[in-house]
């Protein structure tokens, strides 16, 4: 089974900033504050709940290099699973939860491509079956910098949280982050 934990995030973080190579002067550090809202498409589930929505929050510290910027954060997930006609906060019967650990790594440009990885804990509840597993996630942005304090993007991304069967879904939206 898949065992992916916050640690672990860190871990890789901090593995690929050694493998690009420490810049000669100190990077320049910033708070990173974000969310990011996608609508999300269930990809291995047996029942008609495979569509629905997710709201992810995000905290980090984005370090500049002459040429990427490298973000290690932390991230909250909830995403509500139903039928087109029944998605709403007000009922939880398909539900997942996660709080995971991870970086960004993206180009230092106007409109900037760039990558995301997060592992840590996810919580599925269906009806009244709960499952705590590993969860994980990685995708693909495209970020507008333009705005001084502001980057604005879309998103596609791959989650998953590994129970008794891997429930998995993919996401694709649109983020902001205020940079302090």
């Amino acid at each position: 089974m898949l065992r992916v934990g916050v640690p672990a995030g860190w871990l890789a973080s901090f593995l690929i900033l050694v493998a690009l190579g420490a810049p000669r002067s100190a990077p320049a550090a910033a708070l990173v504050i974000g969310a990011d809202g996608n609508v999300v498409i269930g990809l291995r589930q047996a029942n008609d709940s495979t569509t629905g929505f997710s709201i992810d929050p995000r905290v980090g510290i984005q370090l500049d290099t002459k040429t990427l910027r490298f973000t290690p954060e932390v991230m909250a997930s909830f995403a509500r699973f139903g039928k087109a006609d029944r998605i709403s906060l007000a009922t939880q019967d398909h539900t997942s939860f996660r709080v995971v650990g991870g970086f960004r790594l993206a180009s230092r440009t106007l409109v900037a491509p760039s990558f995301f990885v997060h592992g840590g804990l996810g919580r599925h509840a269906l009806g009244d079956r709960h499952q705590l597993g590993p969860a994980f996630d990685a995708g693909l942005a495209l970020d507008y910098t333009g705005i001084r304090y502001l980057s604005v993007g879309a998103q596609a991304s791959y989650n998953a949280i590994a129970i008794d069967s891997l429930f998995d879904w993919v996401g694709i939206g649109l983020h902001a982050a205020v940079i302090f």
